[in-house]
């Protein structure tokens, strides 16, 4: 690029006095200057300031000349020669200040020396004592965490200005970090004391209280706030009076959340919500970015409403108030996902995604954005929008891979849309490297589990379930997939007796013991009901069951369509022995239209018909009932298990192998059942060499499996010999 040249006798006119037009063209120099660095072209600049530097010798301006040359060296990499130009700066130039500040960002983002970093500060200081200066000197302590060393600053500027309430918050927030909150307490309450209309003072100490959980002192201290009112003059019914009892009124509200007074909260954001919506009406004439901002702190309280409705169980209370939110702020990223959130979990499939559609068109914040695909994705699996659904996770697993939430999903769902696990395990790992603190992450742990049960590794998918149970966000589903791997850990039929009473027993206590805490964390009170009968199952006395199928046929009174109660009562039919009584209740789930959100039971529905198939020698309907399940979930060994059964009473046995090879396959090698039936048909099928081979690895997992030995290796080994 060629170089700029500015000839040094240019006549530029400039209205004012000399001194102004000097000083109006130096700043013109140094701006040039700093656009081309800004673009790179350090060249050019500095031929630009070492004219300006020749232009003003001598003048008042060359100092700042001399900073923006000093600036260029940083730029450069020239750091000593920055400081030494810095440094001849003296302390009665107007640039003094900022050739200081300059110096002080050297010391600290190159040198790493904070000791001379505060020096400079001190320096300005010690040639101008006034308030500006002290309150940097102080912000330069806490920047390089030396609060004590800031509070005799700021208090010495407060001394200089004892009017300025905001010196004061700055002071309780440095006895703050130092976690001296007894002498903070102090101090903030006397601030307060002599300046009770400061409304930062109070935030600030109230906000002290409720960290320290004194939650009776926060409120009084918050209440002060509306005690006084005939004290606080003509401006008690001013526009930013107004604004600042909304402030208070929300941290009051915050107090009693915290101090579980759901009554005073909701009244506390009731008066807030009022106070609010006249500060809305009084700023409709004013510029559109105030209406604005005064319209988004309206659906900020809307939306604590509705949070707050929603922790109550008051889901029509809460959806109103976000959808008033949303009235008086259509693009608030709050009231979007919470309103987005509800649809969904009352199945209002099409109102949650147009929500999310609408935040994703708007933008938001990277974590809104985040949540608002997670949902957009839950809801196109809901509409059974697979592919598309899971587009949207691995979007999300692509820029953040411990988006635990996108992550768990696809966990669920990969295996069932590509039958295999590799790709599972592939985005656990990576999470779990590109977040060193993840391993104890509950959301991390939970995916390892949903992996081993997927994986048919029980014990593994308990053990990682139960470092996310206590879990606020993810406790909940770690409950409900802990217990479903109790109550059937195998995934086979549980009604098929094994002669472990007492084994069931246990289940059957462990199992209450979760519910319980499931349901404390606020679980759906049905999904409940149906794993506890089925606990209830397990013990196989008659008054049990006898009490689980009451159960379900309530549940079937209030919804006739219900797919878990349907299920739950065709598995105590099985208990019972009433097969043909299971089998009308498992043809009425297979009319039915398939729900991505039912998947489990519909699947276990299908398996569960076409084995009573198989029993009455209709292979053909329970083979169509195979092909059904493996249509909707790739991953489903129990399906090829049972088609396996159907080839294998056909006499079938090459293409039994087949298929118990890939249920084997599946399950992992991990299924001792399965096994054994593999190897049987291997042998059946003469193909010795692989029965062998199936037996050894099933009597390395389980030593104690006599039966493959002698009915199969034995038999095998023997074909072989010569």
């Amino acid at each position: 690029a060629a170089h700029v040249r500015i000839e040094p006798n240019t006549k530029v006119t400039f209205d004012g006095d000399a001194a102004a037009q000097l000083e109006t063209r130096a700043a013109l120099f140094v701006e040039l200057g700093g656009v081309l660095m800004q673009l790179g072209r350090l060249a050019d600049a500095h031929h630009v300031l070492q004219q300006a530097r020749g232009i003003f010798a001598g003048s008042a301006e060359e100092v700042g000349i001399m900073v923006a040359i000093s600036e260029l060296c940083i730029e450069k990499g020239h750091l000593d020669k920055a400081i030494r130009l810095l440094g001849s700066v003296p302390p009665g130039s107007r640039s003094f200040r900022k050739a200081q500040m300059v110096k002080a960002d050297i010391y600290l983002s190159h040198r790493h020396d904070r000791q001379a970093y505060a020096g400079c500060y001190q320096a300005l200081v010690e040639a101008e004592d006034n308030v500006a200066n002290n309150v940097l000197l102080a912000e330069a302590y806490v920047r390089i965490q030396a609060p004590d060393q800031a509070i005799p600053a700021f208090e010495r500027a407060l001394q200089l200005n004892p009017n300025d309430a905001l010196l004061a918050c700055k002071i309780g927030r440095a006895l703050t970090s130092t976690h001296d909150y007894r002498r903070a307490i102090e101090y903030y309450e006397g601030a307060l004391a002599r300046n009770s209309h400061s409304v930062p003072l109070r935030h600030d100490l109230a906000t002290l209280y409720m960290r320290l959980r004194r939650f009776d002192a926060a409120v009084r201290v918050l209440e002060g706030h509306f005690d006084n009112g005939e004290e606080k003059g003509e401006g008690f019914d001013s526009l930013g009076a107004l604004r600042d009892e909304v402030k208070s009124l929300v941290m009051l509200a915050e107090v009693y959340e915290a101090s579980e007074d759901p009554a005073r909260q909701a009244e506390v954001l009731d008066s807030a919500l009022e106070k609010q919506r006249h500060v809305v009406e009084r700023v409709r004439a004013e510029d559109a970015t105030i209406v604005r901002e005064e319209a988004e702190v309206l659906a900020s309280v809307l939306h604590r409403l509705g949070q707050q409705a929603e922790a109550r169980r008051h889901v029509e209370a809460a959806g109103a108030s976000y959808l008033d939110g949303l009235r008086a702020c259509p693009t608030h990223e709050d009231c979007l996902l919470s309103a987005a959130a509800l649809h969904l979990r009352r199945g209002e499939l099409a109102e949650a995604r147009t929500q999310c559609e609408t935040l994703l068109r708007v933008g938001g914040s990277r974590a809104g954005m985040e949540a608002a695909t997670c949902t957009l994705a839950d809801t196109l699996f809901l509409q059974d929008e697979l592919a598309d659904a899971m587009e949207q996770y691995q979007s999300l697993l692509g820029e953040n891979p411990n988006n635990y939430r996108a992550l768990s999903k696809l966990a669920e769902l990969l295996p069932r849309y590509t039958g295999t696990l590799d790709e599972v395990q592939r985005l656990i790992d990576r999470a779990a490297s590109a977040d060193p603190r993840s391993a104890s992450h509950a959301g991390l742990n939970y995916c390892r589990g949903v992996h081993a049960r997927c994986a048919n590794d029980p014990a593994a998918a308990v053990r990682y379930f139960n470092l996310a149970r206590r879990d606020g966000v993810w406790g909940e589903r770690s409950l409900e997939a802990m217990v479903r791997v109790y109550l059937n850990p195998g995934g086979g039929n549980m009604w098929e007796d094994d002669g472990s009473g007492d084994a069931a027993a246990e289940t059957q206590r462990v199992v209450q013991k979760l519910l319980g805490e499931w349901r404390a964390m606020g679980a759906a009170e049905q999904t409940g009901q149906v794993l506890e009968n089925h606990a209830l199952l397990l013990t196989r006395r008659r008054a049990d069951i006898d009490r689980a199928m009451q159960a379900f046929m309530g549940m079937l009174d209030e919804d006739r369509e219900s797919v878990p109660a349907l299920l739950g009562m065709s598995t105590a039919f099985m208990f019972d022995g009433a097969q043909q009584k299971a089998r009308n209740t498992l043809k009425r789930i297979g009319k039915m239209q398939y729900q991505q959100g039912l998947a489990a039971e519909f699947e276990a529905a299908y398996l569960m018909l076409a084995e009573l198939y198989i029993e009455k020698n209709k292979f053909d309907l329970a083979n169509d009932l195979c092909k059904r399940c493996l249509g909707y979930n790739k991953s489903s060994g129990r399906a090829w298990e049972i088609m396996g059964l159907i080839f294998e009473k056909e006499l079938s046995y090459t293409d039994a192998a087949d298929c118990y090879e890939r249920a084997w396959r599946l399950d992992h090698e991990a299924s001792a059942e399965v096994g054994f039936k593999l190897a049987f048909n291997y042998l059946k099928a003469r193909r010795w060499v692989e029965a062998i081979d199936v037996c050894h690895k099933v009597l390395r997992q389980y030593p104690d499996y006599p039966r493959i030995k002698s009915e199969i290796l034995e038999k095998a080994q023997a074909s072989l010999r010569p």
